[in-house]
Order: structure tokens, then C-alpha cells, then sequence
């Protein structure tokens, strides 16, 4: 279920490409998805016994994590010169990130009990978002005078799915597309492999 987000992010594009919303533009998706990524973390740390309640909560904060992704990487793409330097920014920030992330999971996990762990972990997981969030409203809304990225024409729905169909009468993006779909087309590991080491090894 908390994997729903991250496949639905090609619908998460289209909808902040093609409706990109007045004033600060994607920018508005950005603090959205922050605040509703600190909300889902941040509650879920009060609800780790109540199944139900604890399960939605971490839906609604990796929903705000997938859209996040997704907005970063459009922002990062309207820049045609730097977006290549962005990119690899961003990679080198994101595996820096896991490993900060897990050596703090390992941290928490050797010094308290596995609900006590988890609760601490939800809870430093919604500080960044937070954060982030803050920083977004005192740069970009709490003045009338606000500064935007440049502005864009924002895509309508019947061009992109012509451009989609000029795309797909091309072999070469057709082949890249199956290559890459094959590539990706497969469950997720991560939990079975936990079950296993722990039940097994």
C-alpha cells in the first residue's frame, strides 16, 4: 500500500505539469506535499498501535513524498542549462540522505525497544519535510512581492497525449520505454527480504 504513491507518479506528473495552479505555480504542490509528508509522519507516530489509522497516516506521508519527487524533478527540468548539475546534485544528496537515514535506523533500533524506535524514526522523518515547508512559506508566500520561477505555459492534456502519440510511432522511444519497463518490472524486495533475514537468518 505505502508503495500506491510511487507508482502513481506519472499521474502526480501530468496533473502538476498540466495544472500548475496561480501565483507560485508548481511551487504550490511543493509546500502541499511537504506539509502532508510532515502530517502522515509526524501523526503516525501517535497511531503505531491502531493499525488502520497508523496505515493511512503513512500513506498520506509517502503520497507527499512521491509528489515532492515528482515537483523537484519538474522544477529541476524547466532549467534547461543547470538541469544536468541539478540531477546529479540531487542523486548525490539522496544516497548521502539514505545513509545518514540508516545509520540513525540502526541508532535508534540498538538503544530502544522496535516501538519506541519506530515512533523516534516518524518523528525525525517529519522534521525535514517540516522544515522544508517552512522554508517555502518564508521565501515564497509570506510577502505579497514573492519571488517565482520563471513562469511557464502549463501543457494541456490533448497536447501531451498528441505528443505521446507522435512518441510511440518511433521506434527508438518505443524500445527505450519496454527496455526501462522491463528493466523496473519487478516487486519490491525490501519487506520480503526483511522477513526472511529475520525469521531465517
Amino acid at each position: 500500500m505505502v508503495m500506491v504513491p510511487w507508482v502513481a507518479k506519472p499521474v502526480l506528473g501530468l496533473l502538476s505539469d498540466c495544472l500548475p495552479g496561480p501565483g507560485n505555480g508548481r511551487l504550490n504542490y511543493l509546500l502541499a506535499a511537504s506539509l502532508l509528508a510532515a502530517a502522515g509522519y509526524g501523526g503516525a507516530c501517535f497511531c503505531i498501535s491502531v493499525t488502520p489509522v497508523f496505515s493511512a497516516l503513512l500513506l498520506m506521508a509517502t503520497s507527499g513524498m512521491s509528489l515532492t519527487t515528482v515537483v523537484v524533478i519538474a522544477l529541476t527540468a524547466q532549467d534547461k542549462a543547470q538541469s544536468r548539475a541539478y540531477l546529479g546534485l540531487q542523486s548525490v544528496c539522496y544516497y548521502l540522505a539514505n545513509i545518514v537515514a540508516l545509520y540513525l535506523g540502526g541508532l535508534l533500533v540498538a538503544h530502544s525497544s522496535p516501538t519506541i524506535a519506530l515512533s523516534q524514526a516518524l518523528v525525525l522523518s517529519a522534521v525535514m519535510p517540516g522544515l522544508f515547508a517552512f522554508y517555502l512559506y518564508v521565501r515564497y508566500y509570506r510577502t505579497k512581492a514573492a519571488i517565482s520561477p520563471a513562469p511557464i505555459k502549463a501543457p494541456a492534456l490533448t497536447e501531451f497525449f498528441s505528443t505521446l502519440k507522435t512518441l510511440l510511432a518511433k521506434k527508438t522511444f518505443v524500445g527505450t520505454m519496454l527496455f526501462i519497463l522491463f528493466w523496473n518490472f519487478c516487486p519490491s524486495m525490501g519487506v520480503s527480504l526483511y522477513f526472511f533475514e529475520t525469521d531465517k537468518l
